[in-house]
């Protein structure tokens, strides 16, 4: 790792707490402390429990390698930090923010759930100051060695699934030394065996994520003063964050990670106009070369350094070298309610600013937000000071035409306004996108997914920008593998299974040695049979307009082990079931 010896943001001297708006805490909690690392393909992503993302002691804790070998073979620093960023607006139109940025030891954000009355209770601040890391190959293994009739005990079963802090879960506190704060509230995703609504892996119960390793935690913003943005209201969110990737053959997604995020409204009171989303400063390998577009329609924006090849070292901090990738940050999915009609946008804006310590070129006032109302702007698609964005250079009073995205390909002089080809030039970009607009009543939550995927290889036709078409390539690979994989409805079909016999399907032999037969009645026509692994992945299907259908599991070179099928018929039901393939 390097450290960056750039100046950052000129941060304030002194604090002066707010009041928290029309709210009390029970008690203030100590910082956050809790990091895993994301390493199960070719980046290591830093993840904490705080809000921030990607940062080590003030260090790029996003870690790409250009190596096909894995993990991490000579890795560069691909992000820098990032954090989460907040804001609504109450029923009086006050504003309620929470938004950090470079932060090691003053937060916005802090561990644990919230009452239902938007506080902390005085001792979970600490209890929950830890991550729930899990491997797919450890659910694998608890699911092929499960036997219903002889279920194991307790102490049979690995702390990661026997203390997953999955609703009502009755394992939880023997392994983690405190109680879930509420059986009746959902925490962290599960398989529900048996359907009744509790997670419990003495029945066969387990973790359900996506990918071949995730990570879990619950954090809030009313834990403790807004001691890095200084804005004085929370939101009273509780927010669940489940990050994850996958080991794979396929370079783009093995150079992917996905940050799956719940946003709860633990307030009395309304939060409407709500927007979430990340403040991000890249550091694409140097730091002084990034540039970046972004592509409205695709829900997306990607950060480019300014030649296709940079120096393997700069100012102190390790480069690319013979090569540069592109980091691609798009938004796969979103509940606002815009984001629901089809076709409708998952990314709401996307800003870029600049550090102004080497030489920005964006005036003070629309440069580094200090208040609530500053954040809220930036948050969603204005400049700090409420100046909107406008298409030529860098989008700040060019008397071009008003937009919510930067360098969004819109025409300017009859060119695509891109970075690469404005006025302003490679230096230290910063990067801040949303989701939304949700509007929360009390215990409602927003949702949305960032995934974030390196490519390396990308052309430079004109050795200034970045062919958008690779670019956007890339990115159409990675949406399309979530929705048919990782989806919230792909894992509620294999989390709520409807039961075989409602519509009188047979699947035989079950378990098999490789041929498996599905068969309804005469009148009922199969449509479509997908088989999954554990994760939601889709493995392979088949298609057809009859009552007897058949798939061969080893002849599409599946292993031995406990498998997800998803049959549809041709009068629209859909059925779910497992199947076991034996050696």
């Amino acid at each position: 790792m390097f450290l960056r010896t750039t100046l950052l943001p000129l941060l304030s001297l002194f604090f002066v707490a707010g009041t928290l708006t029309a709210q009390a805490r029970q008690t203030d909690c100590a910082n956050p402390t809790a990091a895993a690392d994301l390493n199960i393909n070719a980046v290591r992503a830093r993840i904490t429990n705080s809000g921030n993302l990607w940062n080590d002691s003030g260090a790029g804790a996003y870690e790409v390698t250009a190596n096909d070998a894995s993990p991490n073979l000579n890795p560069v620093a691909a992000i820098y930090t990032g954090s989460l960023w907040i804001g609504g607006v109450d029923p009086g139109g006050g504003l309620k923010v929470a938004a950090q940025q470079y932060e090691t030891n003053r937060f916005d954000f802090y561990p644990g759930p919230l009452t239902d009355e938007g506080i902390t209770e005085a001792d979970q601040c600490v209890q929950w100051d830890r991550l729930f890391p899990i491997l797919q190959e450890d659910v694998r293994n608890f699911i092929s060695d499960y036997d219903a009739q002889n279920p194991p005990v307790a102490g049979q079963i690995i702390a990661n699934i026997a203390g997953w802090p999955g609703k009502g879960n009755p394992l939880f506190e023997a392994v983690n030394g405190f109680p879930l704060p509420n059986d009746t509230e959902e925490y962290a995703p599960f398989q529900d065996v048996n359907e009744d609504g509790i997670y419990n892996p003495l029945d066969g119960d387990y973790p359900l994520f996506c990918g071949d390793q995730a990570i879990w935690c619950i954090f809030n913003d009313a834990g403790g003063p807004h001691a890095s943005s200084n804005t004085p209201a929370a939101v009273q969110a509780e927010i669940h964050l489940l990050a994850y990737a996958f080991a794979a053959n396929d370079s783009l997604l093995h150079r992917t990670t996905f940050y799956d995020y719940k946003i709860i409204n633990r307030g009395q009171e309304n939060v409407m106009d709500f927007y979430a989303g990340h403040w991000i400063d890249s550091d694409l390998g140097c730091f002084q070369n990034d540039l970046n577009n972004s592509s409205p329609e695709n829900n997306l924006f990607y950060v480019y350094n300014d030649t296709s090849v940079e120096p393997e070292i700069c100012d102190g901090v390790a480069g690319y070298g013979n090569t540069s990738p592109v980091n691609i940050f798009q938004v796969v999915r979103s509940t606002a309610a815009t984001a629901q009609v089809e076709g409708g946008p998952l990314m709401s804006s996307f800003v870029s600013t600049y550090n102004q310590g080497v030489g920005g070129p964006l005036p003070a006032v629309a440069q580094q937000p200090a208040t609530a109302v500053e954040y809220y702007n930036q948050l969603t698609g204005l400049w700090p000071n409420g100046t909107p964005q406008t298409r030529g250079g860098v989008g700040y009073e060019t008397g071009g035409e008003a937009t919510r995205f930067a360098f969004d390909g819109g025409m300017v002089n009859d060119e695509p306004w891109q970075h690469c080809t404005s006025a302003s030039g490679a230096t230290d970009t910063r990067q801040t996108y949303s989701t939304g607009p949700y509007n929360l009543a009390p215990g409602d939550a927003a949702g949305f997914t960032l995934a974030i995927t390196t490519v390396f290889g990308i052309d430079y036709p004109t050795d200034i920008c970045p062919d958008a078409s690779q670019v956007l390539s890339a990115a159409g690979f990675i949406k399309d593998f979530y929705d048919g994989n990782c989806s919230p409805s792909v894992l509620t079909s294999t989390r709520t299974p409807q039961s075989p016999e409602s519509i009188g399907l047979e699947v035989f032999p079950n378990p098999t040695a490789g041929q498996l037969s599905f068969r309804v009645p005469e009148g009922v026509e199969i449509k479509r049979i997908e088989v999954l692994d554990m994760a939601g992945r889709q493995l392979t299907s088949s298609v057809g307009a009859t009552n007897d259908l058949g798939i061969d599991l080893k002849a599409v070179g599946l292993p031995a082990g406990v498998y997800v099928y998803r049959l549809q018929t041709t009068d629209g039901a859909m059925v779910t079931g497992r199947v076991v393939l034996m050696e």
